[in-house]
């Protein structure tokens, strides 16, 4: 089987865009165009559903291999990781700060150290995994309700706030929350 036949197999043919069809037919993706240099309108159906699962192939495919690279070389050993700007302009630990350092040592099963590194981390990742399995239950299903409500985004976001500035007061307690 040549490209041409493998191409027209993974892509068939789609229908030309008609300003005159109904609104809800089509759908415009700039970003997804930039990224797969495909055309800026799709049908809805079976060509998106295929590119989504490419989208998601690579992204799981990336997440391992960050995961690879994190669990072989040490942050705290190896300057190939980005260095946070706000903690070298401020000299203050930002909320995650010690992240890296944590998932480290979690891939290496050493969960009290991980703890030690970024606590809210460590508490967070099963309900970032919580999120994420709603996100793929979403597009499975293909409902049009939020995974996550608007309000727990906020609240969220809040505590993240909250944990980066708490682990900066001179208080000893809170202090050990600091990597």
């Amino acid at each position: 089987m040549g490209f041409h036949e493998y191409r027209r197999q993974v892509f068939p043919v789609r229908k030309v865009f008609k300003p005159s069809a109904p609104p809800g037919n089509y759908t415009f993706f700039p970003f997804i165009s930039i990224v797969t240099g495909a055309r800026l309108f799709y049908l809805r159906g079976q060509f998106m559903e295929r590119r989504i699962n490419y989208v998601l192939i690579g992204s799981l495919l990336a997440g391992f291999a960050a995961c690879a690279i994190l669990f072989f070389f040490d942050p705290s050993r190896v300057p190939i990781y980005p260095v946070c700007v706000f903690h070298r302009l401020t000299d203050l630990n930002c909320p995650g700060c010690g992240s890296l350092r944590a998932m480290h040592q979690l891939l290496h099963g050493h969960f009290a150290e991980a703890f030690r590194h970024n606590a809210l981390l460590v508490i967070s990742l099963p309900v970032l995994a919580w999120i994420g399995f709603r996100l793929v239950r979403q597009q499975i299903q293909k409902t049009t309700e939020p995974a996550v409500k608007l309000k727990w985004l906020l609240a969220y976001g809040i505590v993240w706030v909250l944990f980066g500035v708490l682990r900066e007061l001179p208080i000893p307690v809170l202090s050990s929350l600091s990597p």
